[in-house]
Parts: structure tokens; sequence; C-alpha cells
């Protein structure tokens, strides 16, 4: 119980710091803004990270337990995060998105043929619509 209350103090506290601060400073203002702005996506997404931390807090029905596989496989799924930001920058992205996106689905236990063809088959189709489709590059 005290695990669920301190990430859910944790995660209030960083909504607060994104909304308060990071949101504003590092999106610029549009010169035309219409009906909404490039900062209500991020605005929303905050807002809705603190309203679920909030109830999580005093949700009294969430059973802890502590699983050191589960734990394992956090943070190994954290490390192919961190491995797929630097190496996308130095390879880039038509090389590397399919496999990494492949690898995280093994890694959380997908082992249907036709989904990890999936898996390869969307980085590739999120390629053309940005580079070729929209005319933006991609790392």
């Amino acid at each position: 119980m005290l695990a669920n209350k301190i990430t859910a103090v944790t995660l209030v506290l960083l909504s607060v710091i994104l909304y308060v601060f990071v949101i504003p400073n590092q999106i610029e203002p549009p010169i035309f803004a219409g009906w909404t702005t490039p900062a209500t996506v991020p605005n929303i997404v905050v807002v809705g990270i603190a309203v679920m931390a909030f109830i999580q807090f005093f949700n009294k029905k969430s059973p802890e337990s502590f699983d050191i596989w589960v734990l394992i496989k956090s943070l190994s799924l954290a490390g192919v995060g961190i491995f797929s930001m630097w190496v996308l920058g130095r390879v880039g992205f038509l090389l590397i998105a399919p496999l990494l996106s492949a690898g995280v689905m093994i890694l959380v236990g997908e082992r249907r043929i036709l989904w990890l063809g999936v898996g390869l088959i969307i980085p590739i189709v999120l390629w053309i619509g940005v580079v070729v489709v929209l005319g933006r590059s991609l790392p």
C-alpha cells in the first residue's frame, strides 16, 4: 500500500512540474492559434495523469506484491528504450525501428508470427507516412 501511495504522490508532483514549468517553457506559442494550441494535448495528458494518480492515492483495493522477474522485465524494457534512442540517432529509423519493435514484442512475451510481422511492418508504414507523404524527416 505504501508503494502505491509513494508512486501516486510522485506522479502528481511530476505532473504539476510538467504543467507549470516544463510545458509552458518548451512549447512555443503559435502565431495564429485557432481553438487549439500546441500545448493542448500535453496539458490534457498531464492533467489526466495527475487525476489518475490522485485516484490511485485513495484506492484501497489494489494489492501489492513484489516479483523480481517483473522488475527485471521492466528494467530490461527501460534499457531497450534507452538503447533505441541511442541507436536510432546513429543508424536511422528505417533500419532499426522494425527490429526494435519486434524485439520489444518478444521481450514482453509475444510469440505469434503474424503479430511479430505486424510489429515489423508498422514502423515501415509510419516511415512512409511521415517521410514520403508528409515530407518530414525521422532520425
